[in-house]
């Protein structure tokens, strides 16, 4: 049997951390953890309170979980209704993760629908980021402003080279210090604290003893290649046709050391928005929200600010 870590973050824990790396808050109470019903799935999300503030909703890349934006909802929630999703086949929510366009956009509607949100702003990281294209493209008028951290249609060769390095080196360890120590190696930007405390509520330990992402045992077995090249071009071609269908303002945001994304691709995905703008962030990889979560929250928060709801 599987066992999710024991030694999941708290909430002092988060707020350690935060005061450590120079994010203000003032309520460090924790986000209330709900489950909803949404398209067939028991979906799981964080929601961190101010259900009258203008409502942020965040969708975490593949592999992760709600938690990832944990440091940001903290810091954001005196003024915004912050609400985490675990996506599905992720975290806590059921299901088997999905990598094509239909399906998880149909748990956005059906998420957003259940929490009852006409108009709100949508922030996605990179599998988040397509499926918030995939949603701000075919439901522009439910959006006051979108997001996309480090992701657009386009992916380099390179994209899944760290991630899946990443994860092979978690499924080498027995413990989560291990398995902090082997994250740390394969990127040792950010804090490594921060890591941690990700990592307590992505990963579980096996029957043999070894921790591997907890999204891991959700995944249809693989294709064949030729046949997953087809299924990614397609994928992509989709996601191209949705980008002009997007109206509200938006902020594209590009970790400078990405593997997954160049300064070139995310210009062109910028181009192509009718209202956006292009920042890019220093001394981060892909994984933007835990490399530079202080430098993401300031252009986050500078941007949303001139956002009419």
């Amino acid at each position: 049997m599987d066992n999710h870590s024991n030694e999941t973050g708290s909430i002092d824990e988060l707020c350690q951390l935060a005061g450590a790396l120079d994010i203000a808050f003032t309520d460090g109470s924790a986000p209330t953890s709900r489950f909803l019903a949404a398209n067939g799935l028991r979906l799981h999300a964080l929601d961190w309170g101010n259900a009258g503030k203008p409502a942020i909703v965040f969708l975490h890349g593949a592999s992760m979980t709600a938690h990832t934006w944990d440091l940001l909802c903290l810091a954001l929630r005196d003024d915004y209704h912050c609400i985490a999703i675990d996506q599905r086949g992720h975290g806590l929510t059921d299901g088997q993760h999905a990598f094509g366009v239909d399906q998880p956009r149909e748990d956005i509607v059906a998420a957003v629908k259940a929490l009852g949100l006409k108009r709100f702003a949508l922030v996605g990281m990179s599998l988040g980021g397509n499926n918030a294209i995939a949603y701000a493209g075919a439901h522009p008028d439910t959006l006051a402003a979108a997001v996309f951290v480090d992701i657009c249609p386009s992916v380099l060769r390179t994209a899944y080279k760290d991630g899946d390095a990443h994860n092979a080196a978690i499924a080498q360890t027995r413990s989560l210090d291990e398995a902090v120590e082997a994250s740390h190696r394969q990127n040792p930007r950010g804090s490594k604290d921060y890591k941690r405390y990700q990592l307590s509520y992505s990963t579980e330990q096996g029957a043999d003893g070894r921790y591997r992402m907890l999204y891991e045992k959700n995944i249809a077995p693989l294709k064949p290649a030729a046949e997953r090249a087809t299924i990614m071009s397609e994928r992509r071609d989709t996601l191209w046709s949705l980008v002009p269908k997007i109206k509200c303002p938006s902020l594209v945001i590009h970790g400078m050391d990405s593997q997954s994304q160049n300064h070139e691709n995310l210009e062109q995905f910028r181009s192509q928005l009718p209202d956006a703008r292009l920042v890019q962030i220093a001394d981060s990889s892909h994984y933007v929200q835990e490399d530079q979560p202080r430098a993401l929250l300031m252009a986050i928060r500078e941007f949303l600010a001139d956002v009419p709801y």
